[in-house]
């Protein structure tokens, strides 16, 4: 192999290197943004069934009301 050739290789695995290391951070950050919005999927989930228990008693409370009004 030419002298050139191996520098070039070189300057390229440095930069494959470079690459890598950023996509490993980027791969990181994703992976943490991904547990915070299934944690907050899970909370809106939460609040979301105690909305539909509070509209169900809502709705017994005004037929209720209806009914002896």
């Amino acid at each position: 192999m030419s002298l050139h050739f191996t520098r070039e290789l070189g300057h390229f695995t440095r930069e494959l290197g470079h690459f890598t290391r950023e996509l490993g951070h980027f791969t990181r950050e994703l992976g943490h943004f991904t547990r915070e919005l299934g944690h907050f999927t899970r909370e809106l989930g939460h609040f979301t069934r105690e909305l539909g228990h509070f509209t169900r008693e809502l709705g017994h409370f005004t037929r209720e009301f209806a009914l002896y009004s």
